[in-house]
């Protein structure tokens, strides 16, 4: 607890989602009962989308550290979010793209919300600044051997430079923490060397 002016306290109150919709809301049900009407979270889009109804009806206010994702933007909404929207990502990836000079990109990205969503927004704005962009490759997010995923984008790679497509091409990821796994498996290959990463 923290003292406020005038005598007033504030108390500080946590709770774990556990990175679950369901127990954010749970979570956020539980702090509404003890008359919380201010809370900070939940992280992520798909518990910040599980909990505004709740929070709308209840009149309780979320303030998410990283909720991000576009789908999210309602006018008159009670979440209220710090992280710049998902399309400014977009922008500032696909510029640094252009500036360095790729001309070609082909996505590879998790099958959910993010990358889904991602996807869409990297491949009009890159198109908008005079690249094209390849279908690319998508996987579901409990994919483990991602042999087939890289097979299938050097396949794309290698058709786009036999037509002269692909001058400069670069793979653009949206995902997660298996970029580790993905990045060590395509660093073992010919056919994806000399490919930036963004």
């Amino acid at each position: 607890a923290a003292s406020g002016q005038a005598g007033q306290q504030v108390t500080f109150l946590f709770e774990n989602t556990g990175g679950s919709p369901e127990q954010a809301v749970e979570k956020l049900k539980s702090l509404a009962g003890r008359g919380v009407r201010v809370v900070i979270g939940p992280y992520s889009d798909d518990e910040a989308e599980a909990c505004l109804e709740f929070a709308d009806k209840n009149n309780v206010v979320l303030l998410s550290q990283g909720s991000s994702g576009p789908f999210l933007s309602k006018k008159g909404d009670n979440l209220f979010r710090l992280s710049p929207s998902d399309t400014y990502q977009a922008e500032a990836v696909t510029g640094l793209m252009r500036q360095e000079g790729v001309t070609t990109v082909v996505p590879l990205w998790r099958g959910d919300r993010f990358g889904d969503d991602m996807v869409v927004h990297v491949k009009a704005r890159f198109k908008q600044l005079g690249g094209e962009a390849l279908p690319g490759s998508r996987y579901s997010p409990d994919r483990k051997d991602f042999t087939p995923i890289l097979d299938d984008l050097a396949k794309q790679l290698a058709q786009a430079q036999r037509t002269g497509k692909a001058p400069r091409a670069a793979v653009y990821f949206a995902g997660g923490e298996e970029i580790v796994p993905i990045l060590k498996a395509a660093g073992k290959r010919a056919d994806l060397s000399g490919v930036g990463w963004y």
